[in-house]
């Protein structure tokens, strides 16, 4: 009993000396999240995504990110040249260890599928060679019915509104005095 686990202790001591001098080649560690800060989305409004590609490995990570544009989504902008066909966007990415990136992507629903009921938007790092995704996410929004809701006035917008309008009823109204002051005098 004593010779196996001396013997087991040597092989497994032997193992990991022989392997001590060929460490195993460090592989980058990557997350991948997107969001646009909303819950819900309309035919008509304007969004505003963030994708982050986060490398907590120990490598410098060189990918392609790549974000599938919705039915219905128009791309309005996006960040640093990335290159569109309609259907997707792709930007090459060297992330550094332990550090993150931020891309943006602006979009407008203008055309969403009658009865469609989510919205969805997925981004997918890869690898720059052809491979299977190395880490995906998605931002997924419910579709409401109806139009855009308005921005309401804001208190400032109607003081510069009203603003406007004390001074021609003002400017109005000192003109008729100053007329009328002219004629009564001459």
């Amino acid at each position: 009993m004593y010779a196996r686990r001396s013997i087991f202790f040597a092989l497994v001591a032997g193992g990991l000396t022989l392997g001590a001098g060929t460490p195993a080649a460090a592989e980058p560690n990557i997350a991948v999240t997107v969001d646009d800060g909303r819950a819900s989305v309309r035919a008509g409004e304007r969004h505003e995504y963030t994708v982050t590609v986060r490398n907590a490995g120990t490598e410098t990570a060189n990918l392609v990110l790549e974000v599938g544009v919705p039915v219905g989504v128009e791309l309005t902008a996006r960040s640093r040249g990335a290159e569109a066909d309609g259907a997707r966007v792709r930007w090459p990415l060297e992330v550094g260890a332990g550090r993150s990136t931020r891309i943006r992507v602006s979009g407008l629903a203008s055309a969403l599928p009658a009865g469609q009921q989510r919205l969805a938007l997925t981004a997918c790092a890869l690898p720059v060679r052809n491979g299977a995704a190395v880490a995906c996410a998605t931002d997924m929004n419910t579709v409401a019915a109806g139009e855009p809701e308005q921005e309401p006035m804001t208190p400032g917008g109607w003081g510069v509104a009203g603003g406007a309008g004390v001074l021609l009823v003002a400017a109005g109204g000192g003109a008729w005095m100053w007329r009328r002051r002219g004629r009564g005098t001459a």
